[in-house]
Parts: C-alpha cells; sequence; structure tokens
C-alpha cells in the first residue's frame, strides 16, 4: 500500500458508515465497468501522473469532510483522459 492510498483510506474513516458504503459501491463499480483494456491502461497512466506529482511534492490536502467529492471529480477526470487517449 503505497503512502497516498494510506491517507486515503485513513481519510475515508472519517466518512459516515453509509458513505464508506457507497465508495466501496463505486470503487468496486468502476472496476467491473472496465472491460476495455485500452481504457484501463489510459487510466493508469492517468493515475502514475497523479502519483509522480504527489511524490515530488505537489500534493494536496482535503479535508475529510471533502474527500469523497473530491474523489469522485479526480476519478470522473481520470476517466475523461483515458477515454481521450483510447478512443
Amino acid at each position: 500500500m503505497t503512502p497516498t492510498l494510506a491517507e486515503y483510506i485513513e481519510a475515508g474513516k472519517a466518512l459516515s458508515a453509509e458513505d464508506r458504503l457507497e465508495a466501496a459501491r463505486q470503487l468496486i463499480l468502476s472496476i467491473e465497468q472496465d472491460d476495455d483494456a485500452g481504457r484501463l491502461e489510459a487510466l493508469r497512466a492517468a493515475v502514475s501522473v497523479a502519483d509522480a506529482s504527489i511524490a515530488a511534492g505537489r500534493g494536496i490536502r482535503v479535508p475529510a469532510s471533502e474527500l469523497r467529492a473530491y474523489l469522485r471529480r479526480r476519478g470522473e477526470r481520470a476517466a475523461q483522459i483515458a477515454d481521450a487517449q483510447s478512443g
């Protein structure tokens, strides 16, 4: 587990049980629906860029109360990038 993932998990623990369940459902759904290998590879590349940014110290702090919305926006943006690169 990367330090970034550990931070997200720790911040996620501050969410209500209902919100944690919804976050888990959305993560699982995002994996199950992604049958296209090219799109998955592009998504991994987009995440890799974000990881490099964080590793270079350009990370940001997200309050626990805003984590769900932030992750949703980041996921949507990563999906857009992946679609553009694979389509």
